[in-house]
């Protein structure tokens, strides 16, 4: 009733989409899904991860240049990218971490945990250790940090540390209300423990 003259007079920045086996009460849903999904077309990265810093970083200018601010970079990309993609490759990492650093502050920790647990699977624990506790230095409140040293202590097998660090991972995920399943993530690593 009206939408097309609408349209014309306030222009094309905005968007109109008739849901056609909708009625008013049910047609919230559909319109606030369709919506964000415009909104955020952006800034969701075309796959699941990037190949190198190159693509990291005109990724977030595209998402600068298109929304005027950065937002933060989802966690399963930065994941992806650090774990499978980029794990061997020491240089690009040292970019994705300038990149981080300067841009995503909000994700470093995540990040540094990443990086430690490609020293934790290839047991370099010292070096895991080393770049956990310099994180916790600037951050002392990330669980995902402490969950992490605590890994480092059962490679070392060192389950007094384990045990403390832990603690300091479930206390501090419980105190930031993080998602039940990742709490229970971190407790099943005491679990995991008990079979060493």
């Amino acid at each position: 009733m009206g939408v097309d003259k609408f349209l014309k007079l306030v222009g094309p920045e905005f968007k109109f989409k008739q849901f056609k086996n909708e009625n008013h009460n049910s047609v919230g849903g559909p319109t606030y899904d369709w919506a964000l999904q415009d909104i955020f077309k952006i800034w969701k990265a075309n796959k699941p991860f990037f190949d190198s810093s190159k693509e990291l970083k005109e990724y977030k200018n595209k998402v600068h240049s298109y929304y005027k601010l950065s937002f933060p970079l989802a966690d399963g990309v930065l994941y992806n990218t650090v774990i499978h993609i980029l794990k061997d490759k020491d240089e690009e990492l040292a970019n994705v971490k300038a990149l981080i650093d300067e841009f995503y502050p909000t994700s470093k920790s995540y990040l540094i945990s990443l990086l430690a647990s490609n020293y934790i699977n290839s047991k370099n624990y010292d070096q895991a250790r080393e770049i956990i506790i310099k994180e916790l230095q600037e951050n002392p409140n990330s669980f995902e940090l402490y969950e992490k040293l605590a890994e480092v202590n059962s490679g070392r097998e060192d389950m007094i540390q384990f045990k403390e660090n832990l603690q300091k991972a479930i206390k501090l995920a419980n105190a930031q209300k993080v998602r039940q399943w990742r709490i229970d993530e971190i407790i099943d690593l005491s679990e995991i423990s008990k079979e060493l």
